[in-house]
């Protein structure tokens, strides 16, 4: 599979949300998305170039789905997104080698990061 085939997953429980960054990220490559740790660790078993990742889903942490990320792909891109407290979810994601955004924060940088990434 060619880098312009691969996917961008996208992993948030939040509806509106979810659909925001499903438009925002369909500029940049051909989505995927789920709003559950289970559907984001099946989702792994495809050609990924990007994951933007909630941490807090239904059913679990978006932190679990980013070590399993590590033990596959120790270079794949993520980004944790968050609407939760971010001191102690920024410095395990920074861990992980993964980057960070507070839900917050400017739009701009998950457009610097799109643009890295794929």
């Amino acid at each position: 599979m060619s880098s312009e085939e691969k996917q961008i997953l996208i992993v948030e429980d939040d509806e509106f949300m979810l659909r925001a960054l499903e438009r925002f990220c369909s500029a940049y490559g051909q989505t995927v998305a789920v709003s559950t740790v289970r559907d984001a660790l099946k989702a792994l078993d495809r050609e990924l170039a990007a994951v933007v990742l909630d941490v807090k889903l239904p059913d679990g942490s978006g932190l679990t789905v980013l070590e399993k990320i590590r033990e596959k792909q120790a270079d794949l891109p993520v980004l944790v997104l968050t609407g939760l407290d971010p001191t102690d979810i920024e410095e395990q994601a920074l861990s992980l080698k993964a980057e960070f955004l507070s839900k917050s924060d400017d739009s701009s940088k998950l457009k610097d990061f799109l643009r890295r990434a794929i």
